[in-house]
């Protein structure tokens, strides 16, 4: 929420950040002037920083394959709702795993193919575009 001093998370709410979206080596600078670390500023406001391998464990626990990974599924879905879709399929029903991602990636061939044209420098012919 917005304070006068800036923005804060509101009391009571624990916040949870993916801690790899982040360098590790940035500094937060305080109100007297003062550098303090990502972790040690996180724990001021009681955010906890949680790593991919965090919310890798978490799939094991439920009883993930290994070659199920967050990294794996942000990888192949096309947005941030795809991604969410995915961990909340895989979360209700964790022997699909392989399946929901495998439909997933099938979904989402003709934008691994376009992607991999723009690497290329290849310049795709867009249907929107008039002659």
């Amino acid at each position: 929420m917005d304070t006068p001093e800036g923005r804060v998370v509101k009391q009571g709410v624990v916040g949870v950040f993916a801690g790899t979206a982040f360098d590790p080596n940035e500094k937060v600078k305080l109100k007297d002037g003062s550098r303090v670390g990502l972790a040690t500023y996180a724990g001021r406001l009681n955010v906890h920083l949680l790593k991919a391998s965090d919310f890798n464990g978490k799939l094991r626990e439920r009883g993930c394959a290994p070659n199920v990974t967050v990294q794996r599924i942000c990888r192949l879905a096309r947005d941030e709702e795809e991604v969410r879709m995915a961990l909340d399929a895989i979360w209700r029903d964790p022997d699909t795993a392989e399946d929901i991602l495998a439909g997933i990636a099938a979904r989402n061939q003709e934008l691994y193919e376009f992607e991999r044209m723009l690497e290329k420098g290849a310049k795709p012919e867009l249907s929107w575009r008039r002659p």
